[in-house]
């Protein structure tokens, strides 16, 4: 792989390095640094330049993140379960492509998300409100995700979300109520509803999210097996009959 040397001004080089071609548009790529320096010290430069971009630690990728979000959605969606699927959609669509939708995946470094996330918490949220750490920690998840597919697919040499900082997320210590107090429920519940017991008697033995249960159909449950499955990715709950 070939680089070259210009002098730009006094002491300043300009190295310059081919690093494949675009995906898209099947031209050249280049990667462009300015040194300053004797020109001995920009030809060990561009020698190290060189080593980089042969070993895949520098990448010349054209794509944006919004392009990579909408690949790594489109990938995820038939293995997600359907409130994965609402969730991250939501999530990009609000928050991560209004933000950085345009920015060049090489453009995009640890400490911009940091920034923003401080951002986030005082006032960027909807209505202009801040949003909670355990919101922001969620948003960060998902940019996480799609760059660790970025790497695993070549678009981008490192994740830079892995050394950002997000809030820390509070952790609430849930109260679980007793068979007794469940069983009370159950009887009050019968009394505004007729159906809505076995809605409170499904949550209680599966533990599924009030989302979950309100998505389920008939073809969920299997009366043989006495088993019923929660969502599109498989998981199942034993059910006594």
């Amino acid at each position: 792989m070939a680089g070259s040397l210009r002098l730009r001004g006094k002491d300043s080089w300009e190295l310059r390095v081919h690093a494949g071609r675009s995906d898209e548009t099947g031209k050249k790529l280049y990667l462009a640094r300015t040194v300053r320096g004797t020109k001995r010290a920009a030809e060990r430069a561009l020698a190290k330049l060189v080593t980089e971009v042969e070993s895949g630690v520098v990448i010349a990728h054209t794509a944006t993140m919004g392009q990579l979000c909408q690949r790594w959605y489109d990938s995820g969606t038939a293995s997600w379960s359907p409130t994965v699927v609402v969730s991250y959609r939501s999530i990009l669509d609000h928050y991560v492509l209004p933000k950085w939708g345009r920015t060049p995946l090489r453009r995009l470094h640890a400490a911009d998300l940091d920034a923003w996330y401080t951002q986030l918490q005082r006032k960027a949220g909807a209505k202009g409100k801040p949003l909670a750490p355990n919101t922001i920690g969620h948003i960060h998840a998902v940019i996480r995700r799609a760059l660790n597919q970025g790497v695993k697919w070549g678009w981008i040499a490192i994740n830079p979300a892995l050394a950002a900082t997000p809030p820390r997320i509070r952790r609430t210590q849930m109260t679980v109520p007793d068979p007794a107090a469940i069983g009370q429920l159950i009887a009050a519940a019968k009394a505004v509803n007729p159906a809505l017991p076995v809605f409170v008697r499904l949550a209680a033995v599966s533990g599924a999210r009030r989302g979950e249960l309100c998505a389920l159909r008939w073809r969920n449950l299997d009366l043989d097996a006495g088993v019923l499955h929660i969502g599109a990715a498989g998981a199942s709950c034993g059910m006594s009959t």
